[in-house]
């Protein structure tokens, strides 16, 4: 068997290794401290641009890059910015960076009058302009791409190697003697971050919204790899009708597999996203953005022909639903180019760390629609630490589109039938990334066991095992047949779980069992019955459950 799936990993690694898109490549590397200490939640980007990423837990980053020259920015609180020169020519790079820590100085304290950082009138004009940019259109449809990956990790020791050797010709006089010379000093264990599990999950789809928030979302292709948890969390949404309501289960480890589940609008005063937090957080452009948070000017830089004005955003709050990060805000127009913007820990429901990284740009002209939203979150189960990131790009907005009656009253979302049969080359031309080497392993991996799963020769096996009968079949564990080629099972019970000397009337005998059968489709039929016979009374009765799964990718069942 191993050797099976090694076969189809590589003829599956190689295939998708050609597939990729070859207009944009991929810098990683990981930042680290003057002690090889990892550096998290740094700011990684391009040089006088709005793009760029974060650092995760274990101070790794990932940048896409096309072909060229590039600048790149390294920061992070407490350390000293860096900018390293780069050339990406047809390939991915690999770049780790050292950070020096940053001295802090007490410096003397001065008070100018009518001296006021340039940030608080940006800010002003952002917030007298944003009705503006609050309501722009009345719907649209866009083609959007997701990609969730998770990272089940967990902290390790890990003791030097010389501190567990024993030598085997050494005798102790007793067993304190013994533990006090294998003994390992505190400061020399060592904790690292060790790999549990990945969950990956991407969608390629058409989403569709009417103001103020029904969505619909159509998934032309969907691939979910993601470990299934029990512990979900339902959210609802209310049509503009205000009268439909659409209920919605995510995994909590994951954010935003679905557009309906967040909206980030940083024109509105606050941002309310459910499965965050139960407090709505003020926005940095809120009317009382003012009383919340503290501005600085970073600096003011050309792209794509307009002035953009970088601004920190500090919460004067530190408890409170607010945001600390950077808004960008694009001179004489002010409207928001870009966020990176991080949640008071305080203020969140689940997640431990929450950063968004949002870059927007106009269509026709004047109207500015979100283009790529990132999102990088931590959360802890048990001694495990959980690294979440999820990736959304817009593009093909069609403003006002004229959407058929009722078409928001019905599903929220819809998966077609073959979405979740795309093959290696539909993706590479759909993906508008390029996937992490452990991603690639990972779905490739995952991809050769299913492959070995639906091959004749396991399929004949596991049919062979289970139709293989022994006394013990017939006496406890049940009589079973299955044909794993038509889909179809039927099952008896055991003798012993068929006799009932202690029923209503005396000695009764029952014989039961099932039989399930599923179609081309994932259609699904599942029968489970019984018959009872009373010997003493003479009479026979039974039951019959019977269950139809008629909407497999909705789990729409009929069930009698």
């Amino acid at each position: 068997m191993r050797k099976i799936i090694y076969t189809y990993f590589v003829a599956g690694l190689s295939g998708l290794l050609f597939a990729l898109p070859g207009y944009a490549y991929q810098l990683r590397g990981k930042l680290t401290d003057d002690k090889q200490q990892p550096i998290p939640y740094a700011s990684i980007y391009v040089q006088n641009t709005t793009y760029g990423v974060a650092s995760n837990l274990k101070g790794e980053y990932f940048l896409e890059l096309d072909n060229g020259q590039y600048e790149i920015v390294f920061q992070a609180i407490g350390f000293e910015r860096k900018i390293v020169s780069i050339s990406i020519e047809n390939a991915n790079r690999e770049l780790n960076v050292q950070l020096k820590p940053k001295d802090v100085q007490l410096e003397e304290v001065q008070i100018v009058a009518d001296k006021k950082d340039p940030a608080y009138e940006i800010i002003a004009k952002a917030i007298k302009a944003k009705k503006k940019f609050k309501h722009q259109f009345d719907g649209y449809s866009c083609t959007t791409y997701i990609k969730a990956s998770l990272e089940k990790e967990y902290m390790k020791k890990i003791k030097p190697e010389d501190s567990t050797r024993v030598d085997s010709t050494k005798r102790y006089k007793n067993r304190k003697d013994s533990i006090r010379q294998n003994r390992v000093p505190k400061d020399s264990i060592k904790k690292v971050l060790t790999k549990e599990k990945m969950n990956f999950i991407e969608s390629y789809g058409k989403t569709h919204f009417r103001h103020p928030n029904s969505f619909k979302e159509i998934k032309f292709a969907y691939k979910d790899l993601s470990e299934k948890q029990k512990s979900n969390v339902e959210i609802s949404f209310a049509t503009d009708d205000g009268d439909v309501y659409h209920s919605d289960f995510v995994n909590k480890n994951l954010f935003k597999l679905n557009i309906a589940e967040a909206t980030f609008n940083f024109y509105k005063n606050a941002v309310n996203i459910a499965s965050l937090g139960p407090t709505p957080y003020i926005s940095p452009i809120s009317v009382t953005a003012l009383l919340s948070y503290r501005y600085r000017l970073v600096e003011t830089f050309l792209e794509d022909s307009l002035w953009i004005n970088k601004i920190e955003v500090t919460p004067i709050w530190k408890e409170a639903a607010l945001f600390r990060g950077h808004i960008y805000i694009v001179e004489d127009i002010w409207s928001i180019k870009a966020v990176d913007l991080e949640i008071n820990p305080a203020a969140l429901y689940h997640f431990k760390y929450f950063r968004i990284l949002g870059e927007y740009s106009t269509v026709q002209d004047s109207i500015w629609v979100v283009s790529r939203e990132e999102f990088f979150y931590n959360s802890k189960d048990g001694k495990a630490q959980i690294l979440g990131n999820t990736l959304i790009n817009y593009k093909d907005y069609e403003l006002n589109p004229e959407f058929p009656r009722n078409f928001f009253k019905n599903e929220l979302r819809i998966t077609n039938d073959d979405a979740y049969e795309k093959d290696t080359a539909f993706w590479a031309g759909v993906r508008p990334i390029t996937l992490k080497d452990e991603e690639i392993e990972f779905i490739h991996v995952q991809d050769s066991i299913d492959t070995y799963h639906k091959s004749e020769k396991y399929l004949k096996e596991k049919d062979s095992t289970y139709n293989h009968l022994d006394i013990w079949d017939f006496l406890l564990n049940g009589v079973g047949f299955t044909n794993s080629f038509k889909k179809q099972t039927i099952y008896f019970d055991g003798l012993i779980s068929q006799l009932n000397p202690l029923g209503i009337g005396g000695y009764r005998h029952s014989l039961g069992g099932e039989y399930s059968k599923e179609w081309s489709r994932a259609n699904k039929i599942k029968t489970d019955y019984m018959i009872d016979y009373g010997f003493n009374n003479s009479d026979i009765r039974g039951e019959v459950d019977v269950s139809y799964v008629y909407q497999p990718k909705k789990l729409g069942r009929v069930h009698v």
